[in-house]
């Protein structure tokens, strides 16, 4: 939601429901699950990556995982200028 003014893309990796709990679980580019792309952006842009080049983001530790501020989710934020550059693919909508 914040990507117009930041410029930045959260690349979600652990959530929780409820600041409260204390564990957090694995969503996002760590969800168990058959996913192979994770497609982010606003109403103007979409970015398509696919989930293996973000997990190998995540890996070589140039992105610091953060805690959002509600304090119900953690990842990593990717600049605009690696998120073109990484992106299988960009979607642009017409205005």
């Amino acid at each position: 939601m914040k990507f117009e003014a930041t410029g930045n893309l959260w690349i979600g990796v652990k959530e929780k429901s409820n600041p409260e709990n204390k564990r957090y679980v694995d969503s996002g580019i760590h969800r168990k699950d058959n996913t192979w792309l994770f497609i982010i952006g606003n109403y103007n842009e979409i970015f398509v990556f696919t989930k293996k080049l973000l997990m190998l983001l995540y890996k070589s530790g140039r992105y610091k995982v953060i805690q959002n501020t509600t304090k119900t989710s953690e990842g990593f934020l990717l600049n605009r200028a690696d998120a073109e550059k990484y992106a299988a693919k960009i979607i642009k909508m017409e205005s």
